[in-house]
């Protein structure tokens, strides 16, 4: 009878001899050699069983009745309980390879699944072989059963993770791939056609160093370098490079290597995640021309607002410097003096123009620097409302201001403010026919360190319609074209006056009826002087002569030459005349000097290098102070003058106290070449 018969037949007996190792061996050692056994069994999870005849009759460790579910020792078991625990799918499998094991001399090797009483699946490997029983005089099959659950499911998950790692990196929209340590292409994701066109199999076991851009392969090449020395200790790294396309043309990848390392720190393979930064590198390229535009353009307006502060002052410095030596002179005729006065006052308001557009920029470009000082705010309106007294006079309008004069000093750019106030009073002088014209400070707060001011300037003027009050305070922004036609003016005072007094921390604003008269306002936080002892603004010294001064003017303008030499005569200096730079080097090196008034922008040879030629001669010449006396007013060009070797510098149109102030400053030695440049030789 075949061994698969009499398995069918034992499964339909009503008992399984089934015993369990203690009790089947005999003798004491024996005994313990099983129990040993048993306990190898429960540490490793491993069942031990020996069955032998037609009815598979059987011993059974306990872990083997655990592995199967059944309680350990339980004599009522079946071969239909046993092989009902194996599940439907392996159980002919099983029940057929063990019965040949038996029928013959053959090892078994196979792995099934045991169904528990709670539905759960077991996962186990079984191992036997056939012996033979000498003391039986009988074939037996040893084996053991041991619990794979565990193993199989990791093997599972790692399969999974696998399945979905490659399900990722064949969908991705960025390339994956690896390399090996020798460059050569392992795995490369679908996404390599998608972005450069070449097939994954154009690569696998090849090098992609040939179709590197060659101006970014050393760049690639050395980054990569970087990574693989381990001496660096280096995860990852970022590479942006140009990756040549299989239908022609380059994209720009973006690499993120990183590098695979086994727990020795031997590096395996190289990982890598590509993105395609084409549309972004082409933005780049887009904002740096935008920016390379706007750097340009802003040069451009810069050296326009260069140029045309230059070109304006060179003739306001002629028209505004004659009219004050005209009006010198006592033998003028009244109705003379009084045309002479509307030159003037023409003069000083193209110049007050002029000046505007310069403050705007600086301003807007954040160029503008506060002087922060201690001031005394009664004396600042006291300054503005003298400074607007005669056009209040002129039009036959009350002029008043009023402030506590117990107010305590303050700290702030009083330059600024009184430039800000006396914007708001001659506005409110020139929008206003008959009335007045009041201006007035008070402090609505002060705890002893910090104070808000709030000073306003009221007038009885046209006022302003409220649908017109939001154009106010913006740039080139009138009321309307008729304002502009009646009374004139840029459009840039008031947002001057908004953007200084913000500088400040404050806040600038206007309440108005029209036809009745507006009052502007501004509130700023000032702190406290800590001392209270101000010293008062000293009176403007008067023009005087200054002892026969040597005074070397290059100058390339005519008329400017003549009237500097005026003013300079008429201040008791000796004056020699030089018409450009190259001329003021040779008469330096012929003469001394005690002061230089060197113009900036001159034909042959410019100012600075005119300087800097005459510190490098050495002697007397390198050490007389020079001052730059020049239409060159923007802050960039006033450093330009300093660096170049001036030790002063005066803005044209010529201020006759500013030039007596320099003068004096000369003759009593306050004013002396520094020594960083009277030093230099040739």
């Amino acid at each position: 009878m075949s061994t698969t018969t009499s398995a069918r037949q034992a499964q339909g007996r009503t008992s399984l001899r089934v015993h369990r190792f203690q009790d089947w061996a005999g003798g004491r050692d024996a005994s313990r050699a099983a129990s040993a056994l048993a306990c190898v069994g429960e540490l490793g999870e491993i069942g031990y069983w020996r069955c032998w005849g037609p009815d598979f009759e059987s011993v059974w460790s306990d872990e083997m009745f655990r592995l199967y579910g059944f309680e350990p020792g339980a004599d009522t078991l079946t071969l239909a309980d046993y092989t009902g625990r194996i599940h439907p799918e392996d159980r002919n499998r099983v029940t057929r390879v063990l019965g040949e094991a038996l029928a013959h001399d053959r090892h078994a090797d196979l792995e099934y699944r045991i169904v528990l009483p709670d539905g759960a699946l077991r996962y186990v490997r079984c191992r036997s072989r056939r012996e033979w029983n000498e003391a039986e005089k009988r074939f037996e099959i040893f084996g053991i059963v041991m619990d794979q659950t565990a193993r199989l499911g990791r093997l599972r998950d790692l399969a999974d993770e696998q399945a979905a790692a490659r399900f990722v990196a064949e969908n991705a929209r960025d390339i994956i791939s690896r390399t090996a340590v020798t460059g050569e292409v392992l795995y490369i994701s679908k996404a390599v056609t998608v972005i450069t066109g070449w097939r994954p199999e154009d690569f696998i076991g090849r090098s992609v160093w040939h179709l590197i851009h060659p101006d970014d392969l050393e760049r690639v090449a050395a980054a990569m370098r970087t990574l693989w020395d381990d001496r660096r200790r280096r995860a990852s790294t970022t590479i942006v490079y140009r990756f040549k396309r299989r239908e022609g043309g380059w994209v720009w990848l973006q690499a993120n290597p990183r590098l695979v390392k086994d727990t020795h720190g031997r590096v395996l393979e190289c990982v890598d995640v590509i993105r395609d930064v084409t549309e972004r590198k082409a933005q780049e390229a887009e904002l740096a021309a935008a920016r390379a535009a706007a750097e340009a353009a802003a040069a451009a307006k810069s050296e326009f607002l260069a140029n045309m502060s230059h070109e304006l002052r060179t003739p306001l410095t002629s028209i505004l410097g004659f009219a004050d030596l005209i009006g010198q002179s006592s033998e003028l005729a009244p109705a003379d003096r009084r045309r002479l006065e509307r030159v003037r006052d023409a003069g000083r308001t193209l110049l007050a123009v002029v000046n505007d557009v310069l403050d705007f920029s600086k301003l807007e470009a954040g160029g503008l620097q506060l002087d922060v000082q201690p001031f005394a705010l009664p004396r600042l309106l006291e300054d503005v409302a003298a400074l607007v007294q005669g056009q209040a006079e002129e039009k036959g309008l009350a002029l008043s201001w009023a402030c506590d004069p117990d107010a305590p000093p303050l700290v702030g750019d009083a330059t600024r403010l009184r430039q800000v106030l006396l914007n708001l009073a001659s506005n409110a002088v020139k929008f206003t026919a008959e009335g007045e014209v009041a201006i007035s400070a008070r402090l609505t707060a002060c705890d002893g360190d910090h104070a808000i001011v709030r000073i306003e300037v009221a007038d009885t003027g046209i006022g302003i319609a409220p649908e017109a009050r939001g154009r106010l305070f913006q740039r080139f922004r009138q009321i309307d074209g008729s304002i502009s036609r009646r009374f004139g003016g840029t459009g840039l005072g008031l947002a001057i006056c908004k953007r200084l007094v913000e500088l400040m921390g404050g806040e600038i604003g206007v309440d108005s009826r029209e036809g009745e008269g507006s009052t502007f306002w501004i509130e700023a936080p000032l702190p406290v002087a800590a001392s209270l002892d101000v010293p008062a603004a000293s009176p403007e010294p008067a023009v005087a002569p200054s002892r026969g001064l040597r005074v070397l003017v290059a100058e390339d303008h005519p008329a400017n030459r003549e009237l500097i030499a005026a003013v300079l005569g008429a201040l008791g200096c000796e004056v020699a005349l030089a018409c450009d730079g190259v001329e003021a080097v040779e008469v330096m090196a012929a003469q001394a000097f005690d002061l230089v008034l060197m113009d900036m922008q001159m034909p042959n040879l410019d100012g600075p290098s005119a300087v800097r030629r005459i510190r490098s001669m050495g002697g007397p010449a390198a050490a007389t102070p020079i001052a730059a006396l020049t239409a060159n007013v923007l802050p960039d060009q006033v450093a330009a003058c300093r660096a170049a070797g001036m030790d002063a510098h005066l803005a044209k149109p010529i201020d006759a106290r500013a030039l007596a102030a320099l003068l004096d400053d000369v003759a009593q030695g306050r004013l002396r070449a520094r020594e960083s440049h009277s030093a230099q030789r040739a």
